[in-house]
């Protein structure tokens, strides 16, 4: 996966980079199907100690994964932002493993499925479904 890293305003160090890298490098472990991730890190301007912004977006195969937190540290709302993403390709993969099931015919039919996860709270938004069926046809 290509990793892009911005600092708005600042330079991150390369301690900092290195983190973020091998942060989102896991990632993949996860899904296989992330291309790439790009790294955001802002400074909000506000009086409070929790000023530190990573939003991350990552592609994958049929849609764009997006997740923003703020924290003390860059490397808190990093590790935070990568959770919060780890949890959506959960859900992709798992949507996506489905619809290659159905196009193997192990399965017949995988919104059903979706839908049924969807029920028992693993939520797959239908625009995510809509993506993945027409990127895995």
């Amino acid at each position: 996966m290509r990793v892009n890293i911005n600092a708005v305003h600042f330079k991150a160090d390369k301690k900092l980079q290195a983190f973020i890298k091998e942060k989102m490098e896991k990632l993949t472990q996860v899904f296989d199907g992330v291309i790439d991730g790009e790294v955001s890190l802002k400074l909000d301007n506000s009086e409070t100690r929790d000023n530190k912004i990573t939003e991350i977006r990552v592609v994958v195969p049929g849609t764009n994964l997006y997740a923003k937190k703020q924290s003390k540290t860059f490397e808190e709302s990093t590790d935070e932002a990568v959770e919060a993403l780890r949890k959506q390709l959960n859900i992709v993969g798992t949507a996506a493993l489905l619809f290659a099931a159905q196009r193997k015919g192990l399965i017949a039919d995988a919104e059903t499925l979706i839908a049924e996860l969807n029920q028992v709270g693993y939520r797959i938004s239908a625009a995510v479904i809509a993506q993945l069926k027409s990127s895995l046809a």
